[in-house]
């Protein structure tokens, strides 16, 4: 649950950055990538800080895990050098950042429904005429959307 907590408020500010000025905050997203990265590492190696059990923030049960989610990212930048900037870099970091937090499955699930829900936004507006094929539509919300949708069909 704090998983899920903590990638939708960083989905949320990473939506609002992204429909108010069309970009995606670098800085933040690599923070995020960094607890994302400690948490794993400490939920993998069942560090005892202190006597203290801090709690993990992170999906990964391995090192394989953690690796196929980077992977799967490591992808999509590359999906986004192939096709010139039609996948925008910004949200190939955001993720990156998702993938230090997300099991690969949780990952690859939320990546085609934020796919699919933005091919049926852009399908729409299309043909309402309201943008035209050069235009671009913000990838952040329906990433968004589909982590809520994700944690709503399978761990209610």
């Amino acid at each position: 649950m704090t998983v899920f907590i903590l990638t939708g408020f960083y989905l949320a500010l990473c939506s609002y950055t992204d429909i108010k000025y069309k970009k995606i905050n670098v800085l933040f997203s690599a923070v995020m990538g960094l607890i994302g990265l400690i948490s794993s590492m400490y939920g993998l190696f069942d560090l005892n800080f202190f006597n203290y059990k801090f709690c993990c923030l992170s999906e990964h049960s391995s090192f394989f895990s953690l690796g196929v989610s980077l992977l799967i990212s490591i992808f999509m930048l590359i999906i986004s050098i192939l096709t010139k900037g039609a996948l925008g870099a910004g949200d190939c970091i955001m993720s990156v950042s998702l993938a230090c937090f997300l099991s690969p499955y949780h990952l690859i699930a939320v990546l085609i429904y934020g796919f699919f829900f933005t091919g049926i936004a852009a399908l729409f507006l299309l043909f309402a005429k309201k943008h035209s094929r050069r235009d671009t539509i913000c990838f952040a919300p329906f990433l968004l959307i589909s982590h809520i949708c994700y944690f709503l069909l399978y761990t209610l």
